[in-house]
């Protein structure tokens, strides 16, 4: 949270957004005997389609920041 600069929810909220489109996967790990493991985190498969880079109707990333979900 330091290293990016932003709140618990607000990391909580986005790590959420990003699942909901299938942009990361959590897997819960079993639990060992010295504690709980932290979950892992993979990268989904980003399928891009043909754009213009310069488009401008492109939402932004701040979107994410605002509570916007799909």
């Amino acid at each position: 949270m330091k290293i990016l600069k932003v709140s618990k929810s607000t990391l909580l909220r986005i790590k959420k957004q990003l699942a909901e489109y299938d942009l990361i996967k959590e897997v819960q790990q079993s639990t060992s005997s010295k504690g709980n493991l932290a979950n892992r985190i993979y990268l989904g498969n980003l399928i891009v389609d043909d754009f213009d880079a310069n488009d401008d109707e492109l939402p932004g990333v701040s979107n994410l920041d605002q509570g916007v979900s799909k």
